[in-house]
């Protein structure tokens, strides 16, 4: 715990705050689904701290291999984005994408540094010890794209209303001051 607050340090350290006022006009877009939506704005709210993006090769091995980032902090599900081969070859040497979320709206923009591919039978036996497809984590895991892009985001706009944001508070105001012992809502 941090001396005298009573809140637990962030995982890694640092608790990760990716938001950004950047302007994503003219950039290329993807879209994502409502699992890698909920992903992002995980990571621009510092709940997958370290995590600033999406896994690197090196990081995601590691985890598949180790249950630990290349850093040697414990991480063990590896926090991707799978994209097609098309997709991929888009964005590939384009620096910068726009990422929508199923409504169409533009929640981040990811600075693409690597797209890579990945084994799916060797990744779902390091995770989860099997290869079982009735494991819901191999099933997802199997029926991923076969390419993996990383890189850090930049969150530029939360979604107003999602089934995640009734129960999600704003980080600064979670923690009670010593006044108080209400969180805001």
């Amino acid at each position: 715990m941090s001396e005298g607050t009573g809140v637990s340090k962030p995982h890694g350290g640092n608790l990760v705050n990716r938001f950004s006022n950047i302007d994503p006009s003219g950039l290329s877009s993807i879209s994502i689904n409502a699992d890698l939506a909920n992903d992002v704005e995980n990571i621009a709210d510092g709940i997958f701290s370290p995590l600033e993006g999406f896994l690197s090769q090196q990081d995601f091995e590691s985890v598949v291999s180790k249950g630990r980032l290349s850093n040697d902090i414990p991480w063990t599900i590896p926090i991707v984005l799978d994209v097609d081969e098309s997709t991929a070859s888009k964005i590939k040497d384009s620096g910068n994408v726009l990422l929508k979320n199923p409504d169409g709206l533009g929640v981040a923009v990811l600075n693409v540094e690597e797209v890579f591919t990945f084994d799916k039978e060797k990744t779902v036996k390091g995770i989860y010890g099997t290869d079982d497809n009735s494991h819901p984590g191999v099933a997802k895991t199997t029926a991923m794209n076969d390419f993996l892009v990383s890189g850090k985001i930049d969150y530029i706009k939360r979604p107003e209303n999602t089934e995640i944001r009734k129960f999600r508070m704003e980080k600064n105001c979670c923690i009670p001051d010593k006044k108080s012992t209400a969180c805001c809502s």
